[in-house]
């Protein structure tokens, strides 16, 4: 299989590979790098301008409904919508999981949001976890008991500690 998301993305449009290769290809990437705490596999798997591709939420519909109609090159427009359900999927596990390092990182290096409330269980199914990944990330670590990685997204986003407890 494609090492890089650009390539695998690429191989799905023709039919190549299954959306569930894809997803179970990210999966080990996530596991790997959070297990191992190793920044670098993202870098390698997803590009260095990766934080170029991610869109923010509104956005990712518009891109949806492009797809759907065929409009533009669907390449591009499919890498940014994996490229960030993928980069989340990251960091809610990294929340999860407690890893300080890969939340941070995520955070400063793909400038990815901390405060993010979403739902990215349509793509967890091939990472195990005790929970489901959804709900505010400040939950998430909070329920890992990492106060350094508590404090840290507190003080980098507007997470709020009401919106966090449940």
């Amino acid at each position: 299989r494609a090492f890089m998301l650009k390539d695998q993305v690429e191989l799905l449009l023709s039919g190549r590979i299954k959306s569930d290769d894809l997803i179970e290809d990210v999966s080990e990437i996530i596991k790997k790098s959070v297990e191992e705490n190793d920044v670098s596999l993202f870098d390698k798997y997803f590009g260095y301008d990766a934080f170029q591709n991610y869109l923010i939420e509104p956005e990712i519909e518009q891109h949806i409904s492009k797809l759907k109609e065929h409009r533009g090159d669907s390449v591009k427009i499919a890498l940014k919508y994996f490229n960030t359900r993928f980069l989340q999927l990251a960091f809610y596990y990294a929340c999860q999981k407690g890893n300080l390092t890969i939340a941070t990182y995520l955070m400063t290096n793909y400038q990815l949001p901390g405060d993010l409330d979403i739902s990215v269980t349509e793509f967890q199914k091939f990472l195990v976890t005790e929970k489901k990944l959804e709900g505010p990330p400040l939950r998430l670590a909070v329920e890992s008991g990492n106060l350094d990685l508590v404090k840290y997204i507190y003080e980098h986003t507007e997470a709020t500690v009401e919106s966090s407890i449940g």
